[in-house]
């Protein structure tokens, strides 16, 4: 990132989807698909830090800031807090927005210690097909294929 400000990356660019590049970094730290390693939580700030400090500044909309308030439920309550302090000592939102962003009763818990759980969203995927088999061979009662419906399985 140093080196891409270094070389004159405008820090308030956009996406192609017309997303600021702010917006894409905030989401990034809090993305509740990510590891739960706070060395990334870490990283992702340090870079927040660099764009804020080369002047990015982010003026979202209404349900925007709505949306991304709910999205920093579901992140830790140290980084929540640093992300917040970066906005606040840059002055990336006004302080209307950053008021809207930081006034709810959830986010004031966060902001004071509490974080939420976080779930393994994966953990418990089970794949489709060794089910879809299982059935089969229930309904046949055993080993064969089932036809009819379109449906051919080898069990």
């Amino acid at each position: 990132m140093k080196r891409l400000l270094a070389q004159g990356a405008d820090p308030n660019a956009t996406l192609e989807e017309n997303t600021p590049i702010l917006e894409s970094f905030i989401s990034g730290i809090v993305w509740p698909f990510g590891s739960d390693e706070a060395d990334r939580d870490r990283r992702g700030l340090e870079a927040l830090e660099l764009v804020l400090a080369a002047g990015a500044k982010w003026n979202p909309t209404d349900r925007e800031l709505k949306s991304r308030c709910r999205s920093l439920l579901d992140g830790r309550s140290a980084t929540v807090s640093q992300l917040v302090e970066l906005l606040t000592k840059y002055r990336a939102l006004s302080d209307g927005q950053l008021h809207e962003l930081t006034r709810t009763s959830s986010i004031q818990r966060l902001l004071g210690g509490y974080t939420k759980p976080r779930r393994d969203h994966f953990g418990s995927y089970v794949a489709p097909l060794p089910r879809l088999r299982q059935w089969f061979r229930r309904l046949r009662g055993g080993t064969g294929s089932i036809t009819g419906r379109g449906v051919r399985c080898i069990a």
